[in-house]
């Protein structure tokens, strides 16, 4: 899961969401060549360097956690507009569509993992992903993202609850 910080607020969320870059995917271009500490090259990476792997690009500013359904309307202390608050329903969306068209279903082993807020995401989705993968060895190896309890407040964003299994 890809990092790329969070907005403690709902004002926040809202630039975050007018500025695009990591606050929309309107500006993502159609394919990326992503890096990952997960190298293919097998003289580095005896273990992981054949597995397949997946990228999941940011945007939400929910360290992967939100459950928003509908956008969320701020009028607030001069800023006026929308966002949404969408990482955990992306990532089960992600998990599905994974699922029906690639055989995610029928893998032997999975690692989540990110960095920044994609690590906490790893943490928040973990368990979510393991239970939607039912006899699959799902394990969690998080590259950062050690800023639980809960930064962003859920008397403000609707989010899905910390993991409770399946850290390594």
């Amino acid at each position: 899961m890809q990092g790329g910080g969070a907005c403690e607020t709902e004002e926040a969320c809202v630039k975050r969401a007018a500025g695009g870059g990591l606050g929309s995917s309107k500006t993502w271009p159609s394919s990326k060549t992503q890096q990952s500490p997960f190298t293919r090259n097998c003289t580095r990476n005896p273990v992981f360097c054949s597995w397949n792997q997946v990228f999941l690009p940011y945007c939400s500013g929910d360290v992967w956690k939100g459950t928003m359904t509908q956008p969320r309307s701020v009028d607030s202390n001069g800023t006026t507009g929308t966002y949404v608050a969408a990482g955990h329903l992306n990532v089960a969306a992600a998990v599905a569509e994974l699922k029906a068209t690639k055989g995610f279903g029928k893998a032997e082993h999975v690692l989540v993992s990110g960095a920044s807020a994609g690590g906490a995401g790893s943490f928040g989705n973990l368990d979510y992903i393991a239970q939607a993968l039912p006899g699959v060895e799902t394990r969690g190896a998080p590259l950062c993202g050690w800023f639980y309890p809960d930064v962003l407040g859920r008397h403000q964003l609707e989010l899905h609850p910390a993991p409770q299994h399946y850290l390594v």
